[in-house]
């Protein structure tokens, strides 16, 4: 699956700081787990770049991110009949 060039959706963006943060706990909780790089596992999981994973997470970090904002839906309008129209 890739993802160049295209934006990822905060719900994805969700879900990768989810999965590091879950790297992270389970490096703390056990030494022989695997785990010395958790980027760079979040990124071969996920079939993504390191700088990917580091810049999603460096986005949440910052002050200006208070909310996760639903993604937009994207598309054309449904079309809109008139009533008054008679074939």
């Amino acid at each position: 699956m890739s993802f160049q060039g295209k934006k990822f959706t905060p719900e994805m963006q969700q879900f990768v700081r989810n999965l590091k943060h879950h790297f992270d706990a389970e490096k703390r909780a056990d030494k022989y787990v695997s785990t010395k790089n958790a980027v760079k596992r979040v990124a071969e999981g996920l079939d993504i770049g390191e700088a990917t994973v580091k810049r999603i997470l460096a986005d949440s970090a910052s002050p200006s991110n208070k909310a996760i904002q639903p993604s937009r839906v994207r598309g054309n309008r449904p079309i809109e009949y008139r009533k008054t129209y008679s074939p």
